[in-house]
């Protein structure tokens, strides 16, 4: 089956990323040397991207093979002719038989496991193929979206849309596998990494990836706050709170709008007043009653909001004025957005309009290329409206390669590309979080579910009681989900009182296993697997910070280096060899303007600057103290 040969290839690109001091081209220099060894007659760009795509099942982007063809050119074993590569010497092929057919059989151990679920609890009938599928169409939506300088696309072959029931069957067993099986649950996780490293290649400019986010202040919208306060469960809160981690090692300035502090403020007293009226609907609430929260906790929250921010490290920042040079087409804004977006709350559109209008004020014409120059950028959880912000500045000069709205995601993405080692635990939260958000029904879907069991209450079909399991009860929405597999169209009249029977028999079942409940060696073994993972995770991103810290200040201290050569070499010239005017004073100066204006001849031929020559030396001493750190560490494990 090709999907599985992609699910392997994507396990085994996340172990080349674990070593430390690697970039992106290295991390698939294996899997083109190996294509090159078994077939090198005719090495170009996209004779290699064909082979790559045939052994590996991986879509790999033209310009990506080609900086990997560049590398190996660079160490000797290509030679460049007329658009063609020749080989120069035989490119060694590395060891991968023995490591992809590992990963296979751990592959085809988790496929198998997803079909068994399937059919013990949701009795469908899924072959490998269907499995795989199901896999591949759940992988494809950790994609980078709404960000011109990533291309769109997926390294993954093509297959057609998950469907709604199979996406949530595969995210049911990951949620499954989270709390019983640690190891399948993490094997879920590899891929994801190693999807989310593939999206690196999508961007025309590789090179930006290791530049961070000193210029950029990243401005938080409103649902993205809400999840950070933990008001849309811990998995959000917790996927929240890591992004925000990464963006300031990362050296990213975080702010809200002060119009986004006002509208958080009345999320909060709605919230609030909702729930004292007994009437309160919506995902908020349904959180504030699994977590049992009260009306007086939403107050207290909304009174200590400062001391929140301030604890996150979010400043808060005041609207920018009007400037008409910066203006934009509100009203135009606001009609891209109601075709994607349907608000709750119509004051909601006046928020992100702002929201968007003061991005486009604060980058003040410029035209940014990436995410890392642009300024500012607004940060959001809602799709649809990064959508209607996207489409909007197609047309405009300075969004056409950066759009003014970004979804979390697709920044997390980024962000975790800049230091895979260094924040190992934002794609498992993704994920975490991903289960979570596809496991509760949609709005449509809860809002008839409640206007049936209102009607049967009405009837006199089920009593008081009754209707109060069914509409505040966590496993009545879980077995809701599991009934219509997350499809509207799935329910029907009759599905509320299978729930009912479901829900009461789980409440006999539970109490029964409450009194017998053990846990299991297996379980045991596992959980101990899952702590080694975590543990080694967590060497790897100290050692990625510390080596960080060691490559900053090595940069600057080559900077120190290079004036002191400069002023000492200046010295001497005016002391021994004074040649303006027998001044040692003015040969001084006139040495150190030379100095400065050589550097500047060859910053404008040839773009060698000081600040270049310091971002180098930074970045070998990141890499080799990287490499240095990880083996006195792996030689002091074994001699423990």
């Amino acid at each position: 089956m090709p999907n599985v040969e992609s699910l392997a290839s994507l396990a085994m690109l996340k172990v080349n990323a674990d070593v430390q001091g690697r970039d992106y081209v290295d991390y698939f220099v294996p899997f083109v040397s190996y294509v090159l060894a078994h077939d090198s007659n005719t090495v170009t760009d996209a004779r290699t991207q064909q082979l790559l795509r045939d052994e590996f099942g991986l879509r790999i982007p033209a310009s990506a093979v080609g900086l990997v063809l560049r590398r190996l050119a660079r160490r000797g074993y290509l030679r460049r002719e007329h658009g063609v590569y020749c080989t120069v010497k035989p490119v060694p092929a590395p060891a991968i038989e023995p490591k992809r057919a590992d990963t296979k059989r751990r592959i085809d151990f988790v496929l198998g496991k997803l079909s068994e679920f399937a059919a013990a609890r949701h009795n469908a009938t899924w072959t490998l193929q269907h499995a795989t599928d199901a896999v591949v169409g759940y992988l494809s939506r950790f994609s980078i979206d709404f960000l011109r300088t990533y291309t769109r696309g997926s390294a993954l072959p093509s297959v057609a849309p998950a469907q709604d029931p199979d996406l949530f069957i595969v995210n049911s067993f990951i949620d499954d596998a989270l709390r019983s099986s640690p190891e399948t649950f993490e094997s879920v996780v590899v891929l994801v990494k190693g999807h989310m490293l593939t999206n690196a290649l999508f961007c025309p400019d590789l090179g930006k990836i290791q530049k961070k986010f000193g210029d950029v202040t990243f401005y938080l919208d409103t649902p993205l706050i809400v999840q950070l306060l933990g008001l849309e469960g811990k998995p959000k809160c917790a996927a929240a709170t890591e992004l925000l981690t990464l963006l300031t090692q990362l050296d990213g300035t975080v702010a809200l709008f002060s119009h986004t502090a006002e509208e958080i403020s009345h999320v909060l007293k709605g919230t609030e007043d909702a729930m004292k009226s007994g009437l309160a609907r919506g995902r908020i609430i349904q959180e504030a009653q699994r977590a049992g929260r009260t009306p007086s906790d939403f107050a207290l929250m909304r009174a200590r909001l400062d001391e929140f921010y301030r604890t996150h490290g979010i400043k808060r920042r005041s609207r920018p004025g009007y400037e008409v040079p910066f203006q934009i087409d509100e009203r135009f804004l606001e009609n891209a957005i109601d075709e994607y977006v349907s608000y709750a709350n119509p004051r909601a559109v006046y928020y992100d309009i702002h929201s968007v209008r003061s991005v486009y004020v604060l980058r003040r014409g410029r035209e940014p290329s990436s995410i890392e120059d642009c300024g500012a950028v607004l940060v959001t959880t809602n799709d649809a409206f990064a959508h209607a912000a996207f489409d909007y500045g197609k047309n405009r000069e300075s969004t056409r390669e950066v759009s003014s709205v970004i979804t979390a995601f697709s920044l997390g993405n980024l962000a975790w590309l800049k230091a895979p080692l260094g924040s190992p635990e934002l794609p498992r939260a993704e994920v975490i979080a991903a289960c979570y958000a596809a496991l509760e029904p949609k709005e449509a879907l809860w809002a008839k579910y409640l206007a049936e069991i209102d009607k049967l209450k009405d009837l006199g079909t089920i009593g008081p009681r009754d209707h109060e399991l069914l509409r505040y009860s966590l496993r009545a929405r879980g077995e809701l989900m599991n009934l219509t597999l997350g499809s509207e169209d799935a329910f029907f009249s009759e599905t509320v009182p299978e729930i009912l029977e479901r829900v009461k028999s789980e409440l006999v079942h539970e109490q029964v296993e409450l009194l017998n409940a053990e846990r299991s060696g297996h379980e045991a073994t596992q959980e101990m697997l899952g702590v080694a993972v975590r543990r080694q995770e967590l060497t790897n991103k100290r050692i990625h910070w510390l080596a960080a810290r060691i490559g900053r200040v090595s940069g600057s201290t080559a900077l120190v280096m290079l004036a002191t050569l400069v002023v000492v070499f200046a010295a001497l010239s005016a002391w021994y060899l004074p040649l303006v005017a027998d001044s040692r004073w003015s040969t001084f100066v006139a040495v150190v303007i030379g100095i400065g204006a050589i550097v500047t001849v060859l910053n404008l031929v040839w773009g060698i600057s000081v600040k270049m020559i310091s971002q180098a030396v930074e970045a070998w001493a990141e890499k080799s103290s990287a490499r240095l750190i990880a083996r006195v560490l792996l030689s002091e494990t074994k001699d423990a």
